[in-house]
């Protein structure tokens, strides 16, 4: 038996009555009924002519009907923390299933354009394949040269070779794990502190080169805006993009400036925060020396276009710039918008599909995809992992060679 609300005529001053109802209605009935009778609660509570029992019964059918029990809300947050680990221990695998089994339907569907696209790998010019791994090797340089001309404008001097295998890593971890940024981001703080340089000095120096990063990426996706016509994920990406670059660097400079923080701000943060802001406030850090920073991450993304053109030339096919601009612009809108593994398959589709569009043969389009993503994705996670697994045989010989000298 529960107890609602039945409203009635009577001559009482309240105007209606409570009392012990039995329910034997569905669920939309009880939800009507509650809310019917809250309407009359709230016109009797402006008259005044409310009891508290009224307001006591009413109270339990609220409680019973409408919010939630605290049963339903702890079984939702285990719910919630089951998928959570479920997806930590078991996204990689998964999505490397996924990914599998949709490579197998589309080799199983399109057995002949598949055989085309293997043709088209096979009679690849050397030379063009080459090129590409000459000018990831520059890419992957220009990419240790921006984080060392960073870290110097914070007061560390850290080898060029040292920061090639801190971004390897990088690469690795962003790789194989579901959302690899923060990731990788803390990797990249662990591997300069075993360097010498402080955790926060480390986070800037990431922070600001995702900020110009981003800065230099817009500087290509605007023009393509112009020369094609954009779709409705191209300017939404656009916009979120502008918002993002705009957000990160209003942080940065109200963090940097010279003046207190707002009070604001100061209240909100927790004091590791605290501590952090206080350690990097200690850089002067002037607009016109993240020039030679940014000039190198623009000359990086326009290697990537260069890259999806070599990869073109190497499969025959002969087209002009704005070609495989276009392709590559769509390409890191959808590493944007999914960055899941890197987005492997994402990236992938969209390359691929864009150049088809373009107007380059399928065999040739999904095989200069396949060529552009090994000289830009494969080769360096495959280099990183050689790194990984060199460094841990020499821990492992190091660790054996400490005891046999103490025992002689």
């Amino acid at each position: 038996m529960i107890l609602v609300a039945s409203t009635c005529r009577n001559e009482g001053p309240s105007g209606w009555l409570l009392g012990p109802r039995p329910l034997h209605r569905g669920p939309s009935f009880r939800v009507a009924h509650v809310l019917r009778s809250y309407k009359v609660f709230t016109r009797n509570r402006s008259t005044g002519g409310l009891g508290q029992s009224t307001v006591g019964t009413l109270n339990r059918i609220v409680s019973h009907h409408i919010l939630p029990s605290e049963g339903m809300v702890s079984t939702l947050r285990s719910l919630i923390r089951s998928l959570g680990s479920f997806l930590r221990r078991y996204g990689a695998p998964l999505w490397l299933v996924i990914i599998l089994t949709l490579a197998i339907v589309f080799g199983l569907r399109q057995r002949q354009e598949l055989g085309h696209i293997v043709a088209t790998l096979r009679g690849a010019d050397p030379y063009w394949l080459a090129s590409i791994v000459v000018l990831e090797g520059g890419i992957l340089a220009l990419i240790a040269v921006t984080y060392q001309a960073l870290l110097s404008r914070l007061g560390h001097a850290v080898r060029f070779h040292s920061l090639v295998g801190v971004h390897l890593h990088r690469i690795v971890v962003g790789t194989v794990t579901p959302v690899g940024g923060p990731s990788s981001m803390l990797v990249f703080v662990h591997k300069l502190r075993q360097r010498g340089v402080r955790p926060a000095d480390a986070l800037l120096a990431v922070s600001i080169k995702s900020v110009i990063g981003n800065a230099a990426f817009l500087m290509l996706l605007l023009p393509v805006l112009l020369v094609q016509e954009p779709s409705l994920l191209l300017i939404g990406s656009t916009f979120g993009l502008v918002a993002l670059v705009a957000v990160m660097a209003a942080i940065l400079v109200l963090v940097l400036r010279q003046r207190k923080p707002p009070r604001w701000l100061v209240r909100r943060l927790p004091r590791r925060s605290l501590r952090f802001v206080v350690q990097i406030r200690q850089h002067e850090i002037a607009p016109h020396g993240l020039i030679a920073p940014f000039t190198y991450l623009l000359t990086t993304k326009i290697a990537g276009v260069g890259m999806l053109f070599l990869a073109l030339r190497a499969v025959g096919h002969h087209s002009d710039i704005q070609v495989p601009l276009i392709a590559y612009v769509v390409g890191m809108v959808f590493l944007l918008v999914a960055p899941v593994f890197q987005g492997i398959g994402f990236v992938e589709v969209s390359i691929a599909v864009a150049l088809q569009r373009l107007g380059v043969p399928p065999a040739a389009a999904i095989g200069a995809t396949l060529l552009c993503r090994v000289g830009e994705l494969w080769l360096p996670l495959a280099a990183g992992i050689a790194l990984q697994l060199s460094e841990t045989a020499r821990r492992g010989h190091r660790h054996i060679a400490v005891p046999a000298g103490t025992g002689d």
